[in-house]
């Protein structure tokens, strides 16, 4: 069996079945842009193609487009530092046996991880609001408020004191009097 026949026959539970008409082409056989009439080298030469850096870029000025760039070059860089350093932290909680210390490297990590979230957030909100996509600015700006007032999202109680006596007096319980 042929080395690329083995290979899709181990990948088509993936769904990789393309490479069966390379494995069927005999050697000197025309591939399909020869037969179509296309050049091979027109076939394989791609279009330049401006790439997003690390997320998409609907402004046209390339000022701000350079700064959208270089922010999302920024929250790469800080998402990098920080899981550097969380393997770090991880490779010494498997060696620490001071709990205090442990309950420090716990401590970081936990800031870490809330410190970058933040940054991911703050970083996302400038580069929707500089992109002028007041949608995702919306997202971003709710989400930050949030994480600063986390009370402003918590479910409101709602207390029924008819309810409450009802069920005190069916459970048999004198404080539903209150």
């Amino acid at each position: 069996m042929s080395r690329i026949r083995a290979t899709v026959l181990a990948l088509s539970g993936l769904g990789v079945l393309c490479a069966a008409a390379v494995a069927s082409a005999a050697p000197g056989t025309p591939s399909s842009s020869e037969v179509q009439g296309i050049s091979p080298q027109a076939a394989t030469t791609p279009e330049p193609v401006e790439r997003p850096v690390y997320g998409p870029i609907r402004s046209k000025d390339p000022e701000v487009r350079a700064r959208i760039k270089e922010l999302y070059l920024e929250r790469n860089r800080r998402e990098s530092e920080a899981s550097e350093r969380l393997a770090e932290i991880s490779v010494e909680l498997t060696s620490v046996s001071d709990s205090d210390l442990e309950l420090q490297l716990q401590r970081e990590a936990h800031d870490l991880k809330a410190g970058v979230e933040r940054s991911n957030l703050e970083i996302g909100l400038d580069i929707a609001r500089l992109d002028g996509d007041e949608g995702r600015a919306a997202d971003f700006a709710h989400a930050l408020d949030q994480l600063d007032h986390p009370e402003k999202y918590f479910p409101t109680p709602t207390y029924d004191r008819a309810k409450a006596q009802a069920r005190a007096r069916e459970l048999g319980v004198d404080g539903g009097a209150e």
